[in-house]
């Protein structure tokens, strides 16, 4: 991806990391990208401004200050993540030699050359303490092209979050579900979650709380439910999904006792099962000679090894549940036990 920036973009990152210049004062700067909650730290050799004749916003931004041969401009921030970092982005530069790049945690993740007009960017940062700067930085030729400048406009920390569904459950026979959340900001206090079960229509911002009860979407299917996060600074994160399968419908079933034969000369009998559901499938089984006790549920086989309760004409008696939940109707069969 570098080519001629090769040696010299990396030496101008590596001097910016290690050389902070606090003469000026970051309010200003700050203010140009609406990030003050963020602590800022301007790199040398020559310092970006606040500027209000290009921008994104229609009000500020800041520039990148003069540069020579081999040298660069930056800004360092720390952001403590889970967080994502959006901002706004605006290059004239001369392709392939000089470069707007980011750098996160000592790696160079994006670098932008020639004629890129306002360009969002955005970058997933990891959880713990995370170092982001941005610069613009020359090669070692003598030439430019364009404004040799960068900008950079409205910077935000947005905040993460994720959204689990009954635990994680594959399936439910339930409309209503209980949600597991979970959400982080790197710079401000995430104080408002909203949620959605299309994505274009939203409940109302509430406070935010580690567990929620939610109806889904009317129907059976698979139903996705979204949430977002809102900070203090009212930054606003990605929607978050998680999504669950609804199955209100039970399973159907059938029993057969010894194959269909009417008569037994032993209590020990084989019992023949079968089973149908369209929806989440049907999971276990159950069992009861008189219909009062039941055996414990356990996984469905096709087949089943039985002892009648007593000698004479016996019904057994079989119901089935599915992974949501839903519990079939009794079916039975009888036979004859003579001793």
């Amino acid at each position: 991806m570098f080519s001629r920036k090769g040696f010299a973009l990396a030496f101008c990152l590596a001097a910016l990391g290690m050389a902070p210049v606090l003469a000026e004062p970051v309010g200003t700067v700050c203010e140009g990208i609406e990030a003050c909650s963020l602590d800022w730290v301007p790199l040398e050799p020559s310092l970006w401004f606040y500027q209000t004749g290009t921008t994104h916003d229609g009000v500020d931004a800041l520039q990148s200050g003069p540069v020579g041969e081999d040298e660069g401009t930056g800004l360092a921030t720390t952001i403590v993540g889970p967080a994502t970092a959006n901002f706004w982005v605006k290059v004239s530069s001369e392709e392939d030699s000089d470069f707007f790049a980011v750098v996160i945690n000592g790696d160079i993740v994006d670098a932008l050359s020639g004629e890129v007009d306002w360009t969002l960017v955005s970058y997933d940062l990891p959880e713990g303490v995370n170092q982001l700067a941005f610069a613009y930085v020359k090669d070692a030729s003598s030439s430019s092209a364009g404004a040799d400048a960068a900008w950079v406009d409205s910077f935000v920390v947005a905040p993460t979050g994720s959204v689990l569904i009954n635990g994680g459950a594959a399936s439910t026979g339930a409309p209503i579900v209980t949600l597991d959340l979970n959400w982080a900001d790197g710079s401000e206090r995430v104080t408002r979650m909203r949620f959605s079960n299309n994505g274009s229509t939203w409940s109302a911002w509430e406070p935010v709380a580690s567990t929620k009860d939610w109806f889904l979407a009317a129907g059976e299917g698979y139903k996705t439910v979204r949430v977002q996060f809102r900070d203090i600074a009212g930054n606003v994160s990605a929607a978050a999904s998680d999504y669950i399968k609804v199955d209100m419908t039970a399973p159907t079933g059938g029993i057969v006792i010894n194959n269909g034969q009417w008569i037994t000369l032993s209590r020990d009998v084989t019992l023949g099962l079968n089973w149908a559901d369209a929806g989440s499938g049907v999971s276990r089984m159950r069992f009861s000679n008189d219909g009062a006790t039941w055996s414990a549920w356990e996984a469905v086989a096709p087949t089943k090894a039985w002892t009648l309760s007593a000698w004479g004409v016996r019904t057994v008696r079989v119901q089935f549940i599915d992974r949501a939940g839903n519990v079939s109707e009794r079916y039975s069969d009888y036979i004859n036990a003579l001793t």
